[in-house]
């Protein structure tokens, strides 16, 4: 062995207990006791800093790694004791058949008089689980589908455990999530929430659905700070009009976090405009997302009826390679336009007239267009400088290759009617703007078309300076020196 290798093992216990923990972050809740295992396995070294080490035991895991097999009782208790009196994240998971979650069947999975869940599992662990919900300082319920023929083997009714489940105090718990396997319409969950949910959570902060959209009673929802919602692998049919709805009633919320991947958008949702004034940070990841709706402009559609008049910072993640309709029109990606276009709407018009800071991530789950084909056309990104008028700050990021546009030319009624006010000469608040691409030629028009328009509008003295990150290398070019820039690059 080299000395280069024999130095981990000089490195004190407690830096390598930092070192686990911090790696440890990087994982999803339920892998991370798990994982911490697995350190304590590779030598001895590691196994004494591990063992040692509170902070990476305080996961309390249902499920073996990559979703396989069910961790043992011995387990999760020698969590409990290792992790010492710190707060923990607790996993409660719950099953029952797919014929149960039809609507047909919904009445015999409830009970009718009882209104007790009749046909919901649970597993060997639940019970232990709830009897430290003192120290949990998250908790995410999972629903997932029985494995038919081990019933008796691995789980028993939930009804066994709804006592100790109705009775719950969790004094520390600041984050509740609930989340469905795709496949499942959780009829029986709204039940679980009205009868039976009424823990005592004080520090209540923050929720996260996914594939659902059942919220907690009303008792808890003034004080939720954050919400996320999650949709992954269903067709969305009634889901952003019942999001919409449930925003709506949820009054102190600052921060919203909304994901659809690999979705189909089947049916267009009624329009209602939801105002919520409390938001301040937003973010919104729509990847690998079809549509079968034949409306036209359906994510215009879809979005525009959200809005924040108080927005200040807003995150916006896409897939440049996602082709389908819902993203395209006349071959250019306009699902970045489509959720920060206003609503056209005469009594809302912008839907975020105070955001001051744009962070758009533009990624692809394949190889760029150009490594691949370097004779085909690059994707192009409708962004008109012009949507945002208070926007102050620009950050788009991409390991990708496409082009940036400010728009198609003038006006005309073949276009979505939204491009209409792209076209328009509004003020621009712009201070600025950072891209961290692989190829700046492609952003290079867009920066011309910017300064052009915000001279036109007397606006350029307030811009500050264009940052241009290629290939690890920063460049900040301060305003005056732009134009020359792009001339240069040209």
């Amino acid at each position: 062995m080299s000395s280069g290798d024999t130095n981990i093992l000089q490195v004190p216990p407690e830096l390598l207990a930092i070192v686990f923990h911090h790696a440890l972050q990087n994982l999803p809740v339920q892998e991370r006791s798990l994982q911490a295992l697995t350190c304590s396995h590779v030598c001895r070294s590691f196994r004494i800093a591990a063992l040692d080490s509170p902070m990476l035991w305080t996961s309390l895991p249902v499920r073996g790694r990559e979703g396989k097999g069910h961790v043992k009782l011995a387990f999760i208790e020698a969590c409990i004791e290792r992790s010492g009196d710190l707060p923990l994240d607790a996993i409660l998971q719950f099953y029952y058949h797919r014929e149960i979650t039809s609507t047909s069947n919904f009445d015999l999975a409830i009970g009718v008089h009882a209104r007790v869940p009749m046909d919901i599992w649970v597993d060997t662990i639940f019970e232990t689980t709830i009897l430290h919900c003192a120290r949990w300082r998250s908790c995410s319920w999972h629903f997932d589908f029985l494995v038919e023929g081990r019933r008796s083997e691995k789980y028993r009714p939930f009804s066994e455990v709804l006592e100790g489940f109705g009775r719950i105090s969790a004094p520390l718990l600041e984050d509740l999530s609930i989340g469905a396997v795709p496949g499942m319409t959780l009829g029986v969950l709204p039940v679980l929430l009205r009868t039976h949910f009424s823990w005592t959570i004080p520090n209540i902060r923050a929720f996260t659905i996914e594939n659902t959209l059942s919220v907690p009673s009303s008792a808890y929802r003034d004080q939720l700070r954050s919400v996320t919602a999650n949709f992954h692998n269903i067709g969305l049919t009634h889901q952003i009009s019942g999001l919409r709805s449930r925003l709506k009633i949820l009054k102190l919320l600052s921060t919203v976090r909304l994901s659809f991947v690999d979705c189909c958008f089947e049916k267009a949702s009624f329009v209602l405009f939801v105002e919520m004034p409390t938001v301040k940070n937003l973010e919104i990841a729509l990847l690998g997302c079809v549509q079968t709706c034949p409306r036209t402009n359906l994510l215009w559609h879809e979005f525009r009826t959200f809005c924040f008049p108080n927005l200040a910072e807003l995150h916006i993640s896409l897939d440049i390679e996602d082709r389908d309709n819902l993203v395209l029109w006349n071959g250019h990606n306009i699902a970045l336009y489509s959720i920060l276009a206003p609503t056209l709407a005469q009594d809302h018009g912008y839907r975020y007239p105070s955001l001051d800071t744009l962070v758009v991530t533009i990624q692809s789950r394949t190889k760029s267009l150009t490594s691949q084909n370097k004779q085909a056309p690059l994707p192009t990104l409708i962004l008109p400088c012009c949507c945002v008028p208070s926007l102050k700050r620009l950050h788009i990021r991409s390991t990708q290759h496409w082009m940036l546009l400010d728009g198609v030319g003038e006006f005309d009624q073949s276009q979505p009617p939204y491009f209409e006010r792209g076209g328009q000469v509004v003020a621009i608040n712009l201070k600025t703007v950072t891209f961290d691409v692989p190829h700046v030629v492609a952003v290079m028009p867009w920066v011309k078309r910017l300064a052009s328009k915000m001279q036109d509008t007397d606006c350029w003295t307030g811009f500050s300076e264009l940052t241009i990150i290629e290939s690890g290398k920063q460049v900040v070019i301060p305003r005056d020196e732009v134009e020359c820039w792009c001339d240069g690059t040209l």
